[in-house]
């Protein structure tokens, strides 16, 4: 009996050092957002996905006034850092040691602001996710926030970093069309060895 539960232990536990995949669908993927979190919509159902994984996904962030800004956000609706379990938190340090350096080659990025907000799910109104049973309903992910010591050009566009050596701005604004999106999801996917899947 002891032997048998040791197996099974064993076989759902992901071993140490087990290989991240990224995966992506290989359509074109339509919104349809759940309405009581966004970000606990699926990947097959969310068009700014770079990539996913077993617990994270990777979305594309519309306001690109940091060229490449993007979320890693838990597929596990929680709230704190503390809530992450050991596979969670050890996929996600796999998961930066690969896009970092994937932004990197894309984007020519200097380093790079990986921040944990959530401040919008505390707000007394119009707060996001909005609360539950009467308390702020946080869904925990990370910005990462590309920087830049000088002009870079992606897909036609110009962008600048006039904040540098600074904290980032988070009022500044550069929103782009869906086209730029999929140009930028494809370059950042080609440097991440993504496993496409059919819907």
């Amino acid at each position: 009996m002891f032997k048998v539960f040791v197996t099974v232990v064993l076989f759902f536990l992901p071993l140490a050092g087990e290989e991240v995949k990224f995966y992506a669908y290989a359509e074109n993927v339509s919104d349809h957002f759940d309405p009581e979190c966004i970000l606990c919509t699926p990947s097959k159902d969310y068009a700014a996905i770079i990539a996913f994984t077993k617990y994270w996904k990777i979305t594309y962030w519309m306001n690109q006034a940091y060229l490449g800004r993007s979320l890693i956000i838990s597929k596990r609706h929680f709230g704190t850092y503390e809530e992450m379990t050991d596979e969670e938190a050890s996929e996600y340090r796999e998961i930066l040691r690969r896009y970092l350096p994937a932004l990197q080659k894309v984007f020519g990025a200097t380093h790079f602001n990986v921040a944990y907000l959530m401040n919008m799910a505390y707000r007394q109104e119009k707060a996001d996710p909005p609360w539950k049973e009467g308390k702020p309903n946080p869904h925990f992910h990370w910005h990462v926030i590309p920087r830049y010591d000088g002009p870079r050009t992606f897909a036609g566009e110009t962008f600048v970093d006039p904040e540098f050596g600074n904290p980032f701005d988070m009022n500044r604004k550069q929103p782009l069309e869906r086209d730029f999106q999929k140009r930028a999801i494809e370059a950042i996917r080609s440097h991440l060895d993504v496993i496409y899947l059919t819907l």
